[in-house]
């Protein structure tokens, strides 16, 4: 039987909506949950990680040879190098982050 080790780790600030509880990790000025303005309050959480080993689920090991190694379909770009970028294009159901906020990758 293999274990799955599975950890979380918190902020040290958390924004809990003062109408219907909702937690944010960033302030918002519009509740995304009750559509409330202005209610979010800063609440702070323990830093921490917590480690624990997931005993319910049993994972299963494969060997190597029976990994099918076929190319994958992949959605191409207009652009040759953008395909070169991702790996010859984007796999349908993957999540490509190209841009965002400093950190948030």
């Amino acid at each position: 039987m293999i274990l799955k080790l599975s950890w979380s780790c918190m902020a040290e600030f958390q924004y809990k909506c003062s109408n219907c509880e909702k937690i944010a990790l960033k302030w918002e000025g519009k509740c995304s949950g009750c559509e409330a303005w202005g209610t979010f309050e800063e609440i702070h959480v323990s830093q921490n990680v917590r480690f624990k080993f997931d005993s319910n689920k049993e994972l299963q090991t494969v060997e190597l040879s029976r990994i099918d190694d076929k190319e994958d379909f992949r959605y191409q770009f207009f652009s040759n190098e953008l395909n070169m970028v991702f790996g010859g294009g984007l796999l349908p159901g993957s999540v490509t982050l190209i841009a965002g906020e400093p950190g948030v990758g």
